[in-house]
C-alpha cells in the first residue's frame, strides 16, 4: 500500500512506516499535569498508478491500554480540514477508525486530527506500541 501518513501537505513531511523509525510520530508530553495534545495529519497517495477507496485510520496499541481510554489515557481521530470544537471532540469514541474520502492521485492531502490525552500523575514512560493503521481497498 501506497499510503502513508504526514505532518504537513509537503511531500518531504512523511512519517516513516513499518516499524522502520527512521521518522516516527513521536510527542512528550507532561505527565505530572497531564497533557492533551490536538495536531493535523495528513494521508496522502505516494503512487501514481494507484487509487484507494474505503480509507480508514484507527489508532492500534500493542496492548498497553493507550489509546482506548480505560487507563486515562486516549487518542481520538476527527476527518476534516478544521480543528473539531471541544464539544465536537466530546462525540468521539478513543480508539475509533475514521473514514476518509476516496484518493486517486498524489497530489490530494487528506486532512484528519488527532487528540492525545496523558493522564495527570503518569510516571516517566516512552510507548512506542501506538501505530496508526490506515486500510483501503487498492486499485
Amino acid at each position: 500500500m501506497t499510503l502513508n501518513i504526514y505532518e504537513t501537505a509537503d511531500s518531504g513531511s512523511v512519517f516513516s512506516a513499518d516499524e522502520s523509525f527512521s521518522n516516527p510520530i513521536a510527542h512528550a508530553f507532561d505527565g505530572v499535569l497531564g497533557t492533551v495534545l490536538e495536531i493535523k495529519y495528513y494521508v496522502r497517495n505516494d503512487d501514481i498508478l494507484r487509487s484507494y477507496t474505503n480509507i480508514t485510520v484507527q489508532p492500534i496499541d500493542g496492548g498497553d491500554s493507550l489509546v482506548d481510554g480505560s487507563l486515562g489515557f486516549s487518542w481520538k481521530l476527527f476527518a476534516g480540514d478544521t480543528q473539531p470544537s471541544a464539544d465536537l471532540w466530546a462525540l468521539v469514541t478513543e480508539g475509533a477508525s475514521i473514514d476518509l474520502a476516496d484518493i486517486s492521485d498524489s497530489n490530494t492531502y487528506l486532512p484528519f486530527w488527532v487528540r492525545i490525552e496523558v493522564p495527570n500523575n503518569t510516571e516517566v514512560s516512552s510507548f512506542q506500541s501506538v501505530v496508526l493503521r490506515i486500510a483501503a481497498v487498492e486499485s
